[in-house]
């Protein structure tokens, strides 16, 4: 009982800091007893040391789930003062020293200690933080940085919560009239009622209502206000790729809702889309949210009637004799059972096929249908909503080998067109999956503006697979290429591929390798892929796309492929959440915020030479000081002005610490 009381308010931290401010780290235990380190950082270093500290923290309100994450996090920290070759060998030669004991570790310990096992886990991340946090220019940044996001989270909160009660209602209102709808038209023989009509227009204005509020609210923002905002959404879509391995964007949210509704109204549901579009996923997302159980069936050429509709087989009843029995197929599962049914691809079938199933696939809820197999049994469709969804890809240059539907089975289907995912949201998704859980995103904004250019190159190739790319890209590819076919059937950046891209990019990053070095060898794997081997165009037209959407330097080859370079190699090394309004793709509201930290075109500059200051000065004890190492700087005075009112910024969030907490050490810059 002990371990589940612990484990509730943990759960309850984790849900609060996704629903409001993922940065509240700020805990006083972590800087009780600190001995300061005197070490000399580069300001890179510090950043880093910054960076694994926020890591800690988070990981120690991450509850382990068992024995064997306690001693991965232990194993994380042995390689604390292995500086050479030597020291390596040296703690290899400790590992393969024989063990007292060969028992191995409890995977699944006993309740009662695994409170006690968390303790310890927990002590020992602990230790390493306040190692980080003893070193001053550590603490400083990391206080300043925290307080003064805290600051701002402050003064946003009431906004961010009442947009958390906007998006509650209208999911809310909206699963109301679903509900309403499908209630009415099962107690009444399939008629809404007066009263179901009436509670679904009021829901329906509500929701409107809502949508409403929500837009101006985001359109009224501020910068931090917007930042805030984009950390949500952006943390939203990390945990349901994590769950669900989907992310319930835009143009996807509208396409579910146009299943559902589709499928409320009786409709079997025909997703169509060209190969990568996520018809396959979008279908199993939709039937689980809805039925929550589903049944697929896999289409392909050599499919036939019985292994959809289920046949007899032999088996050894109770008594042990053999006897025959029939073994339902998929559809007969869902059909009676009251599951959805998938049909993937079903274009891959064989017209007989098909047509063979065209009395089964006109059933409704309640009908009774029989089976020959079956010897006259009468089976009868679950009563429940019969959502089936079916996928496939037209046919078309690409898919030749594809059937075309009979219309007679075309007829029973609404038809959905599914397009790729949006630019703007593929690059959302990738951002999402590098943000830290605290809200931090260890990329700079030209970093994350590179990625969104490759999301440009990405919706560029999908639209030459299509075969539908034309106007200016169009000419100035063919232009740069020589190539008039603009078609690419081979390999190109789907959304599949798209993320793919950046799966291994955290293990390399924690080698030491930036973006722009990752994403180089990742597009030289891509551009030479094996399967693009006998379409030495389809690689030129590749190569064109990434120049012409600013992903590659002009004048890359094949055999010389490189990124554009950062235009500022001084810009701040990460983006906190206050800063990832420009995410939004709205226009702020004006403001006059003289630290918000969101940089316009010359504030990154200010913003890193603030950052430099700050670690050159390591422990600063006035403003005045400060401001005299300003007038030294050769930057125009307009530039120094902006510096000296970021860094009178930094000095109110430092004596904002002291009010927020007792136990921060940081010394504010205050005139003497």
């Amino acid at each position: 009982m002990e371990n589940k009381k612990n484990k509730k308010p943990l759960e309850k931290m984790r849900k609060t800091r996704l629903a409001t401010s993922p940065l509240l780290l700020l805990r006083k235990n972590f800087y009780e007893n600190l001995k300061d380190e005197t070490v000399e950082l580069t300001a890179n270093q510090v950043k880093d040391k910054c960076f694994e500290a926020l890591g800690l923290m988070e990981e120690y309100y991450r509850e382990p789930a068992n024995e064997a994450d306690i001693k991965r996090t232990a194993s994380g920290f042995e390689m604390e003062g292995i500086d050479g070759l030597d020291d390596y060998l040296k703690l290899l030669d400790n590992k393969d020293a024989p063990e007292t004991s060969q028992e191995e570790p409890s995977t699944t310990p006993e309740e009662g200690n695994h409170h006690k096992l968390v303790a310890q886990h927990r002590d020992l991340i602990k230790t390493r933080i306040q190692k980080l946090l003893a070193m001053p220019q550590v603490r400083n940044l990391l206080k300043i940085e925290l307080v003064k996001e805290l600051k701002k989270f402050k003064n946003a909160q009431s906004k961010l919560q009442r947009l958390q009660r906007i998006k509650h209602a209208i999911e809310h209102a909206t699963l109301d009239m679903h509900g309403t709808y499908l209630e009415s038209k099962r107690k009444n023989h399939g008629v809404l009622v007066a009263s179901a009509s009436k509670k679904i227009e009021k829901l329906s204005g509500i929701v409107g209502k809502a949508e409403k509020e929500k837009k101006e609210t985001i359109a009224g923002a501020d910068s931090a206000e917007r930042g805030f905002i984009a950390t949500q959404e952006l943390l939203e879509y990390k945990k349901q790729m994590k769950e669900k391995g989907f992310a319930l964007t835009p143009s996807r949210r509208a396409l579910l809702q146009k299943i559902v509704e589709h499928s409320m109204a009786g409709q079997k549901v025909f997703l169509v889309g060209s190969t990568g579009t996520g018809k396959t996923e979008l279908a199993f997302y939709a039937v689980n949210e809805v039925t929550g159980e589903y049944e697929i069936i896999p289409w392909h050429e050599g499919t036939v009637v019985k292994d959809i509709m289920g046949q007899m087989q032999l088996a050894q009843n109770a008594a042990g004799q053999v006897e025959s029995s029939f073994k339902p197929g998929p559809l007969v599962r869902g059909y009676t059972k009251g599951r959805g049914v998938i049909h993937e691809e079903i274009t891959a079938g064989s017209t007989r096929t098909m047509m063979g199933m065209k009395p089964y696939l006109n059933l409704r809820p309640g009908q009774a249908f029989k089976i020959p197999e079956m010897n006259g049994t009468v089976l009868q469709v679950n009563e429940e909503i019969l959502m089936e969804i079916f996928t496939g890809n037209p046919k078309s240059e690409q898919t030749q080998e594809r059937e075309d539907l009979d219309p007679a089975i075309l007829r029973m289907m609404k038809g959905i067109q599914v397009e790729y995912m949006p630019a703007n949201e593929l690059a959302k998704i990738v951002i999402a999956q590098l943000m830290d859980e605290s809200g931090v995103l260890k990329l700079s904004k030209s970093d994350v503006q590179l990625i969104e250019k490759l999301a440009d190159a990405a919706n560029l190739m999908q639209m030459c697979h299509k075969n539908a790319l034309d106007g200016e890209a169009a000419q100035a590819i063919k232009t740069a290429t020589g190539i008039d076919d603009l078609r690419i059937t081979k390999n190109f950046l789907d959304p599949g591929t798209f993320f793919g891209l950046f799966a291994k990019f955290d293990y390399e990053r924690s080698k030491g390798k930036s973006l722009r070095e990752y994403l180089r060898e990742e597009l030289d794997e891509f551009l030479h892929d094996p399967k693009n081997i006998n379409a030495p165009e389809e690689r030129k037209l590749a190569l064109a796309i990434l120049q012409l959407k600013g992903v590659l330097k002009e004048g890359s080859t094949l055999e010389d492929v490189e990124i554009v370079p950062k235009s500022d190699n001084k810009e701040k090394a990460y983006i906190l959440p206050s800063e990832m309004g420009f995410l939004l793709g709205v226009t702020p509201k004006q403001e006059n915020d003289p630290y918000t930290g969101e940089a316009n075109a010359d504030d990154a500059d200010i913003q890193a030479t603030v950052d430099d200051l700050i670690n050159m000065l390591g422990d600063p004890t006035n403003l005045s000081d400060a401001n005299k190492l300003i007038d030294k700087l050769t930057l125009d005075p307009q530039s120094k002005e902006k510096l000296k009112e970021m860094l009178a910024g930094y000095d109110e969030a430092a004596a904002t610490a002291k009010e927020l907490d007792p136990a921060v050490e940081v010394k504010p810059f205050r005139d003497v």
